[in-house]
């Protein structure tokens, strides 16, 4: 699709959609292909991958729709509910979690619990509906809160590379004087500057 996309937009003459590795999945693959020699079948491994939880597809939607929709491809009934209904219960159901508490401590906090029981925690029925659906529909403000010092770490990284990405390596490096290199690294890296 996004080479569909990007021919369309040649032809058309407008900009390509360009997604960052830590924006998509696809984004990766891209970059990977673009910018490193395949010398054997590609595979996305998890250790070669800069974004992790930040390209889950449980959130694909709220972090691409617009993207997809500055290209036609995204209707104007789904953007409403995408962008609006979706996103406002999203903001809402996290800003109630991150300042409700319950038992001294905050429910955000609660959540990173596994198999948070909702019973002893003395909720109304309508907070305890609202943090069943957090819980629900595949969990995506349940899945925030665990992972929340994960997706920090992983949002920093992701700064450091982006600030790493627009330094240039001048040509003709030497990188076999580089010490703190791995040999194969060095070697792959020599190759690419031929």
């Amino acid at each position: 699709m996004l080479t569909g996309l990007n021919a369309a937009c040649k032809v058309a003459g407008k900009e390509p959609l360009i997604l960052g590795r830590d924006q998509a999945y696809i984004g990766v693959l891209v970059d990977d292909l673009l910018t490193r020699p395949i010398d054997e079948p590609y595979r996305m491994f998890t250790s070669g991958r800069s974004i992790g939880f930040c390209c889950a597809a449980i959130n694909a939607d709220i972090r691409l729709d617009a993207d997809w929709r500055q290209f036609g491809l995204v209707n104007d009934v789904r953007w409403k509910k995408i962008s609006g209904q979706k996103l406002r219960r999203w903001m809402s159901l996290r800003q109630f979690l991150k300042t409700t508490r319950r038992g001294g401590k905050l429910l955000w906090d609660l959540l990173k619990q596994p198999q948070t029981n909702l019973a002893p925690m003395s909720l109304e029925d309508n907070e305890i509906a609202r943090v069943q659906s957090a819980v629900a529909d595949g969990g995506e403000v349940a899945i925030e809160s665990r992972y929340e010092g994960y997706l920090a770490r992983q949002e920093r990284e992701i700064a450091q590379f982006r600030n790493l990405e627009h330094i240039r390596i001048p040509d003709g490096m030497d990188y076999f004087t580089v010490s703190h290199l791995r040999y194969e690294a060095k070697e792959k890296l020599s190759a690419m500057n031929h």
